[in-house]
């Protein structure tokens, strides 16, 4: 047995319109335009959208410090200034760089500084040389930011030097969903 089903012309019409004949991005958002010339906005549409923020320098002059209060990196990646574009997303920040101390029971830290807060990326003891560093960072506002790489003793009583002058350091900030 066969069923049929039909539409009247009312029910068809009713169809017709409601059908998506064209779309636009507006925002971030799609919006879809409907045959009546009515608009569905579908949402955001960026999702795994990844904003890169970089400052990676070659260094051309280095500190050290014996302190236990964080100083500012004397080379240029002291700074680097980013704007953050929305509220709800988070900060992938990468710290890569050299710093050591000859001292092996002395421990240190390299903090990534926004916001006025430090945050830790790095915590060592001893003579090694290059390291590495990465954390994620939610709750911050859309707005422009500085970002500072800080240094400090922890314990022990050596110096903590940075890199050899040219050496590279690299910080890199990501915006991601």
């Amino acid at each position: 047995m066969v069923s049929i089903t039909g539409f009247n012309a009312a029910r068809s019409q009713e169809i017709e319109d409601a059908s998506i004949i064209g779309g636009t991005v507006v925002g971030g958002d799609l919006i879809l335009t409907r045959h009546d010339g009515g608009e569905v906005n579908a949402g955001d549409i960026r999702g795994g959208e990844q904003i890169p923020h970089s400052n990676i320098v070659q260094v051309t002059s280095t500190g050290s410090t014996t302190s236990s209060t964080f100083s500012n990196f004397a080379s240029s990646l002291a700074v680097a200034s980013f704007v953050k574009y929305r509220d709800d997303t988070k900060l992938h920040v990468e710290f890569t760089g050299g710093i050591y101390t000859p001292d092996t029971f002395t421990q240190y830290e390299v903090a990534i500084y926004i916001d006025s807060v430090n945050r830790i990326v790095v915590n060592d003891f001893g003579a090694s040389g290059g390291k590495a560093g990465m954390m994620q960072i939610t709750g911050l506002a859309a707005g422009t930011y500085t970002c500072t790489a800080r240094k400090r003793r922890v314990t022990g009583s050596g110096t903590v030097y940075e890199a050899h002058a040219g050496g590279k350091s690299s910080l890199k900030i990501t915006e991601t969903f």
